[in-house]
């Protein structure tokens, strides 16, 4: 029990990550996916703006000297957020679960030019493609899209994580602090939108609680629950409990009657998520080999 005990942070942010996309799946059915981007990010970036009140002028002067890669992390939230919410209109939030992390680390050797390693992520890419196609319900131009939009927001959260991660190096900045200057672009563009466009004074207190809970679930509590997961496992170990997220996404839909599944489907989602954690493991071993 202690064993599973110290995972509990992880489990957490997979199960919480699932239910965020289960939940931006029903807010797109009644809300514009810009509205909907721009209610949850900006409760997102005032939750941590808040946070880090005492900081500002510290998190302001170590942003002076690096506003264009500040300004390239804004414009990469922009299109990874919005993307995930708009891909909600053509195909099922199981799909984008499994597309979106099972082309990441492929995207993420484009983008720091490394060898790709075609064994392991290329496989990983293929398979999310082919298994997405297999189990969508959506018709094919809708499959296609929906993607497709899948692949542009994974591709632009993969430019995010590689970015933040040599803004942390400049700065120094915790993660609550990067968080706080990470959705100013969205908040602006989405905004003007949804003021000038979208009616989004109109938008009834129940909506407005979905999308506060979709930020609970897809961005405050699981940053805190990751960066938990990562100083207690390490990132390697952490990285190993991703394809959680896809199964808790089909049990989840399951539970609320959403969507339905064979159990073939079942069965090839579960050896995908045993695919990526195989995958995984393998890459630990060879990055400790080099060490």
């Amino acid at each position: 029990m202690k064993n599973i005990y110290k995972y509990k942070e992880i489990l957490t942010f997979c199960l919480m990550s699932a239910i965020s996309f289960v939940l931006m799946d029903e807010a797109v059915k009644t809300i514009s996916p810009i509205t909907s981007t721009f209610i949850t990010y900006t409760i997102t970036a005032m939750v941590f703006i808040s946070i880090n009140v005492k900081k500002i002028k510290l998190i302001i002067s170590k942003s002076i000297n690096h506003l264009y890669l500040i300004f390239q992390l804004n414009i990469t939230t922009l299109v990874n957020t919005l993307a995930a919410f708009v891909v909600m209109l053509y195909i099922s939030p199981l799909i984008y679960a499994i597309i979106f992390f099972g082309t990441i680390p492929f995207f993420t050797d484009i983008v720091k030019k490394n060898n790709i390693n075609f064994k392991n992520n290329g496989i990983l890419f293929i398979a999310s493609i082919l298994l997405s196609f297999y189990i969508s319900n959506a018709q094919l131009l809708e499959a296609c899209i929906g993607i497709l939009l899948t692949l542009i927001s994974s591709y632009f959260a993969s430019i995010y994580l590689c970015k933040s991660e040599i803004l942390h190096q400049k700065t120094g900045f915790t993660s609550s602090e990067l968080l706080s200057i990470r959705f100013f672009v969205v908040i602006i563009l989405c905004g003007l939108y949804a003021v000038i466009y979208d009616a989004v004074f109109l938008i009834e207190n129940n909506e407005f609680a979905l999308l506060s809970i979709i930020a609970l679930t897809s961005s405050i509590i699981p940053l805190f629950l990751l960066q938990r997961a990562i100083k207690n496992l390490g990132a390697e170990t952490t990285s190993l409990f991703l394809p959680l997220i896809p199964i808790f996404s089909v049990l989840i839909l399951i539970f609320f009657d959403t969507s339905a599944f064979t159990a073939f489907e079942f069965l090839l989602i579960v050896l995908f998520a045993i695919l990526f954690f195989f995958i995984g493991k393998l890459k630990i071993k060879v990055n400790k080999k080099k060490q």
